[in-house]
């Protein structure tokens, strides 16, 4: 990632302005039950690519945003500058993560665009919906203990059957994509749907 540029105050604030702020039908992923059990995932190829182009400008802004919160503020306590920092090495993958689906996506709407078909759906791996979760996950809060609030309150009893992976995230046991993917095969629809649209 390059050096992140200096911004102006007021730049900063209109830079990140609704990052933490979830909105589930800026993605609508349909999930299909295949007859072997296993699941997929369909989005429309032009608003799909749309979608990720603008989530990568988002988390990009942000961490410039964080960058100099994180590392120019010298009077931040030491408990505070590391949980600061290991939310920033977040974001900072999440973005290669974005960078790469975004790559992966241009040639299947470049494609689709050739096609004209604005109905054109694509098929998605588990990987690039896990990511897209990741993405969801920091708009409700980069605090650990609110997306986990947010899980527990809309998944209702269901969230006893991911609540062992979460502690594994939590400890460090496995990433946040691993979660991700877990629960997307343990719960399907269940837990996409509380983050992203799942309408037809």
């Amino acid at each position: 990632m390059e050096d992140p540029e200096e911004m102006e105050p007021s730049e900063k604030k209109s830079e990140i302005e609704g990052y933490h702020d979830l909105k589930k039908n800026d993605f609508s992923i349909q999930i299909e039950e295949e007859k072997d059990g296993t699941q997929s995932f369909y989005v429309k190829s032009e608003d799909f690519f749309q979608k990720v182009g603008h989530a990568l400008k988002n988390v990009v802004n942000y961490l410039k945003f964080k960058f100099h919160k994180v590392f120019f503020k010298k009077d931040t306590e030491e408990q505070h500058y590391k949980m600061s920092k290991k939310l920033y090495n977040q974001q900072e993958r999440l973005e290669k993560k974005l960078k790469k689906v975004a790559k992966s996506l241009e040639k299947t709407h470049e494609l689709a665009s050739q096609i004209k078909d604005d109905t054109s759906q694509i098929k998605l791996d588990i990987e690039t919906v896990a990511v897209i979760l990741e993405y969801q996950m920091d708009r409700i809060s980069d605090k650990i203990d609110e997306v986990e609030n947010y899980m527990r309150e809309h998944l209702g009893s269901n969230w006893l059957q991911i609540k062992n992976n979460w502690t594994q995230f939590k400890d460090g046991e496995i990433s946040r994509g691993e979660f991700a993917k877990l629960a997307l095969k343990k719960l399907g629809k269940i837990f996409l749907g509380i983050f992203v649209s799942t309408s037809s």
